[in-house]
């Protein structure tokens, strides 16, 4: 395993972690009817899907980085991200 291969793969598991980061604010643009930002989210997701999937479709060992990135995104997604329907 080279510098060059675990590099791809912090590259592979902190472009999942900002995926599921999109894809929350993705959710919360369109449930507040903002078409602009929720179509700017778009973008964002589609491009590091793209990215993504190249990347684990030549190796497939990608998969597992790619499994833990999209557990830490959406576990910090809720932690980080405010809850507009809590009480203060």
């Amino acid at each position: 395993m080279t510098w060059a291969y675990l590099d791809q793969c912090a590259l592979i598991f902190l472009g999942m972690v900002a995926l599921d980061f999109t894809w929350a604010r993705y959710t919360i643009a369109c449930a507040e009817r903002r078409a602009p930002r929720a179509a700017s989210y778009a973008v964002g997701i589609y491009g590091l899907s793209g990215y993504l999937t190249v990347n684990y479709v030549a190796d497939n060992w990608m998969l597992i980085p790619l499994a833990l990135g999209a557990f830490v995104g959406t576990y910090a997604s809720i932690l980080l991200l405010p809850d507009k329907g809590a009480e203060p």
